[in-house]
């Protein structure tokens, strides 16, 4: 494996890496890499057209779509993302997924749906049955969002509801669950993991032998407002040859670590160079008597109990402080990325945990280390990376946003919630991608890359697991003890993820079509879709723009503010305003819905008023 290579390089290759005086601006090999993921020898047939492959057929879409982002008409179709039309390209692979609106629903829809026949009766009772699905499946935690349906949760519903073939509709789409969902309809082992059985002539039977369905995928038009969301929807529903993308993402890794994986260099005990998995960084607050700095780390934390006391002792005048009563130490540096100085929390690295022989071994920072650092901190990162206004907030103004926290380390701009080095890093990854497999991987560790992400302190004292607690759901807040991991650890545990949920995964390439746009303003034929399924937004439980900005910058794409149905301050939108936005998404799913067929809506909100 290349990772097992890159791991047992020889201490003098680490050795000369990390003596070695670092070039701004030098770049490694720089090699793009663009594995194809299908047989390109064979014809491939698209909304009644054929190409002789499949390479064809996404240049002749991708022109089309560049045609159309130059009508001024098409980017005023509600909920219309930001972003320039090269950046929407490069993510979207049309007609099956753009990163806009998609100009090729209604086609779909001709070429899959079935007119609506008043005299064809389709009566069916209301679904009336506990749904409970876990979030252990490995296709759940392929990528990671705010909020997710398990698969099989939906397919009960749609296989109660529909029949194969049937359109399925899904307008608050997020991952895309529901289209997942539509197409293992036609899996036979997926339909049995849920208890049902299914003839050899694909009568699907409930748990009592009552027939109810009929083995076979459903076609599923995926909307949302996010790009970020139908970005990870795309990747989800659409075939993936796992052998390949291991191929491509191992080239990518062994590459960039050519290059960048002297960062994680650290000296063990008896000389050699091990690689760091992690460092535990802390806060330093200024002691409200003698004015001094103290280390949170070193202060608070109880090595005994594995506790963060909130009180401790000032370790220069002994006298008793709290995180309340203390002011966060800040720093000031001239940030080479925005071009002019900025004040940030101050931090300093803690803890390293790292590879050497084999095991894993933790040490303090040495002189080394923190040279390391220093170095890497002074020096220009040579790629391209998001900096980023949060929210695109005006730059006169402290706070960005519904999700700015007063108590979280101070950072007005995307590449602060990162490290130098995993911000470099990450960037030096996303030079190398072309393919949507390979920036799946990326966007599936940019939150875990960041220092949103806090040490599990049971774990690191005690074992029983790792020390990354993750990132606070629903949240954008670092704490005082962010945790940076590393890069490439995460890359191939997310290869891994990936690998193993999507291993038979019967996803099929025209089984799907998505679109990122306000449901408001879906561009779909009266009566020409069978089943609704919405999992919409729960008033201001969470601000899914907000949260989604960190991703967005990556893909230089972001949500359009103005159609987002939520409460939020930042946004000036009340109850009233939510509610006005949700009857129109509701009025225009109803509107495509074919009379006598059935709508389920997902909803929560301990706010009766929501």
């Amino acid at each position: 494996m290349v990772t097992n290579m890159a791991k047992k390089s020889s201490n003098k290759q680490n050795e000369r890496l990390i003596e070695e005086k670092l070039v701004p601006g030098k770049l490694g090999s720089g090699e793009l890499f663009d594995v194809s993921y299908g047989d390109e020898s064979k014809p491939v047939e698209c909304l009644g057209m054929t190409f002789p492959n499949d390479e064809a057929r996404r240049a002749h879409f991708t022109e089309r779509l560049r045609e159309k982002l130059k009508d001024p008409e098409f980017r005023k179709i509600e909920g219309f993302p930001t972003g320039d039309d090269e950046d929407i390209l490069a993510i979207s692979d049309p007609p099956y997924y753009t990163a806009c609106p998609n100009p090729w629903l209604s086609q779909f829809v001709e070429l899959f749906g079935q007119s609506y026949d008043a005299n064809k009766s389709n009566q069916k009772e209301p679904f009336a049955a506990d749904v409970s699905e876990g979030k252990s499946h490995p296709l759940y935690n392929a990528h990671s969002y705010h909020t997710k349906v398990p698969h099989r949760a939906v397919m009960r519903y749609i296989l109660h509801y529909t029949n194969p073939g049937d359109l399925v509709f899904d307008g608050f789409c997020g991952t895309g669950m529901t289209g997942v969902a539509a197409q293992l309809c036609g899996d036979r082992k997926e339909v049995e993991s849920l208890g049902y059985g299914v003839g050899d002539d694909g009568t699907i039977f409930n748990d009592s032998g009552v027939p109810f369905s009929s083995l076979g995928k459903r076609r599923v038009i995926l909307s949302d407002l996010s790009p970020i969301a139908t970005f990870i929807a795309h990747n989800y529903n659409t075939p993936i040859n796992v052998e390949l993308l291991t191929e491509e993402a191992r080239a990518i890794y062994s590459d960039v670590h050519k290059e960048c994986g002297w960062m994680y260099a650290t000296r063990h005990l008896d000389g050699t160079f091990g690689s760091i998995n992690c460092t535990v960084w802390s806060e330093l607050f200024a002691c409200p008597d003698c004015g001094k700095e103290v280390v949170y780390w070193d202060a608070a934390v109880d090595n005994l109990s594995g506790e963060v006391h909130e009180k401790f002792h000032c370790n220069h005048c002994s006298a008793i402080m709290s995180k309340r009563d203390a002011s966060k130490v800040k720093k000031t540096y001239f940030d080479s990325l925005l071009k002019r100085p900025v004040t940030v929390t101050k931090l300093t690295p803690v803890l390293i945990s790292y590879t050497v022989h084999g095991k894993r071994e933790t040490k303090k920072p040495d002189i080394e280390d923190i040279k390391l650092i220093e170095r890497i901190e002074s020096s220009l990162i040579p790629y391209h990376v998001p900096v980023d206004r949060m929210m695109h907030a005006p730059d006169d103004v402290e706070k960005w946003g519904d999700r700015w926290r007063a108590g979280s380390a101070s950072f007005t701009h995307v590449h602060h919630l990162f490290t130098k080095r995993n911000l470099w890093i990450l960037g030096a990854f996303e030079h190398r991608i072309r393919h949507s497999r390979s920036r799946f991987l990326l966007t599936g560790i940019i939150n875990r890359s960041t220092h949103m992400n806090r040490i599990h302190l049971k774990n690191f004292f005690f074992g029983g697991g790792g020390w990354n607690a993750g990132y606070m759901k629903g949240a954008i807040y670092t704490s005082s003890l962010p945790i940076e991991t590393s890069i490439f650890e995460q890359w191939e545990d997310r290869l891994n993820s990936i690998t193993k949920a999507f291993n038979g995964l019967a996803t099929h390439v025209d089984g799907c079509i998505l679109s990122t746009q306000s449901t408001t303003d879906i561009k779909l034929l009266e009566s020409s879709v069978d089943y609704v399924f919405l999992d919409p937004p729960f008033g201001s439980n969470l601000n899914y723009s907000e949260l989604n900005f960190l991703w967005e910058s990556w893909l230089r794409v972001w949500t359009n503010l103005m159609s987002e149905a939520i409460q939020s301050d930042f946004q000036k939108k009340d109850l009233g305003e939510y509610r006005s936005l949700m009857l129109l998404c509701f009025k225009n799913a109803y509107r495509v819905l074919k009379p006598g067929r059935w709508m389920t809506v997902e909803f929560s909100n301990t706010n009766a008023s929501v």
